[in-house]
């Protein structure tokens, strides 16, 4: 279990993913040692994966948009199921929990590399023929 940039102890993405409750008790005020509630409205869990809510646009795909530079209006551009509040929300959610969310991205890639190599195994001559027809179409590189 760690802590992520808020200071929460997680342990997997999934509690955060759902309504956080968090007990302030540094500040003095009105708020000290009472309890408020955030309600996390732009990242669900269904389906075995992560999703904005309210769609079908998975957070993986909105999150790997904004590492490669993308903009949340960018965002909403490539994905015009998302609205601008909604990308905005996600990558609010991604900066939050960004330690969290990247040992849950390196988790995914090293399962697909694992399958990967699991089904080159166990399909050689197809991974063959694909190999082979790469080679034989022209190169679009220059």
């Amino acid at each position: 279990m760690h802590r992520d940039a808020t200071g929460v102890s997680v342990s997997k993405l999934s509690l955060l993913a759902g309504s956080i409750v968090y007990r302030d008790e540094s500040q003095s005020g009105y708020n000290t040692g009472k309890r408020f509630r955030m309600e996390n409205q732009y990242v669900e869990q269904r389906d075995g994966g992560y999703y904005v809510s309210g769609s079908r646009v998975s957070f993986d795909s909105v999150v790997y948009a904004f590492l490669r530079g993308e903009s949340p209006e960018g965002i909403v551009e490539s994905f015009p199921a998302l609205s601008l509040e909604q990308a905005y929300g996600a990558v609010a959610f991604y900066l939050a929990h960004q330690q969290t969310v990247d040992a849950y991205l390196q988790e995914g890639r090293a399962d697909f590399e694992r399958m990967r190599e699991e089904a080159r195994r166990k399909h050689p001559a197809l991974y063959a023929k694909l190999e082979a027809a790469r080679r034989s179409m022209p190169s679009s590189r220059a």
